[in-house]
């Protein structure tokens, strides 16, 4: 026993070091200069604050609104991708020619990086150049409003991220779909079963803990949802599109705040371990007999 766990810290370390080096690390500072006035452009002594930086965030009208529009971006992204990854598994189930082709093909979206993404979808909603009104101009009718103005900025962003990973929950659900014996769609068919009665009661009973840890994976990605904003709306116009994550970029690298942005970032973090703890209260709950 003792050897067989030589052996496996010894495969381990180098991921141990790399953890440590680039999350543990970085995670642990940032954590400490949250209750400090530390800045890597000043050259004034760094000193405790306490919870000064904390209750400087909570003041701001502009966390709640980066807080108001993280949470709204991130219900309707994950609803959007747990619904179309699940439709197009379910599509994909009947076998076919090249079937492993399209598997692969569906992680090429969530392979283009996020600043990627974020800049193809800002000139495809260019209301001038873009796709969004290459059509309409074809045929000859009025222009569209720009996408990205107030009122709709941030379901044009909810929409380019849905673009980026929905395929990715096909790719995850879709081995979850396949293991579901074909005598039980069978017996659907001979049930007469519509498409909502398939979901209701054969798709959604048997992928519920794989749908619940999808979710949970694109709910804490989407809480930290930054880089493509950035390019694709830099939050705004206004504020309209400045999420959590795009907040603490702003105010650390941005307005050279590094301790209100590390403040920022970790409340982040807390509110994925909120959702990482309901998890596993759940994962606990169906392991019951």
């Amino acid at each position: 026993m003792t050897l067989n766990w030589r052996w496996t810290l010894s495969l381990l370390a180098p991921l141990l070091v790399l953890l440590a080096v680039f999350t543990l690390w970085p995670a642990a500072s940032g954590l400490a200069y949250s209750f400090t006035n530390y800045s890597p452009l000043q050259n004034a002594p760094v000193h405790l604050v306490g919870f000064e930086n904390y209750a400087r965030l909570f003041s701001q009208g502009e966390f709640f609104t980066s807080l108001r529009n993280g949470g709204l971006l991130t219900l309707l992204t994950v609803s959007l991708e747990l619904g179309f990854g699940l439709t197009l598994a379910y599509t994909l189930r009947h076998p076919f020619r090249r079937r492993g082709w399209v598997r692969a093909l569906l992680l090429i979206p969530w392979l283009v990086s996020p600043v990627a993404n974020g800049v193809m979808w800002h000139a495809l909603y260019n209301p001038d150049s873009g796709l969004v009104n290459l059509w309409p101009a074809l045929l000859g009718l009025p222009h569209l409003p720009d996408p990205l103005n107030r009122d709709t900025a941030l379901v044009a962003v909810a929409l380019a991220e849905v673009w980026r990973k929905a395929p990715l929950v096909t790719f995850l659900l879709l081995p979850g779909v396949l293991s579901i014996p074909r005598v039980q769609w069978e017996q659907a068919a001979l049930d007469g079963l519509d498409l909502r009665g398939r979901f209701r009661h054969i798709l959604l009973p048997r992928l519920r803990p794989l749908l619940i840890t999808v979710g949970f994976l694109l709910i804490a990605d989407g809480l930290a949802t930054s880089e493509s904003l950035l390019m694709l709306t830099g939050g705004g116009p206004g504020s309209a599109t400045v999420t959590l994550g795009l907040f603490s970029y702003q105010q650390a690298v941005q307005s050279y705040n590094w301790a209100l942005g590390s403040t920022s970032g970790w409340l982040i973090a807390v509110l994925v371990g909120l959702f990482a703890f309901g998890y596993l209260l759940i994962n606990l709950r169906e392991a019951r007999p």
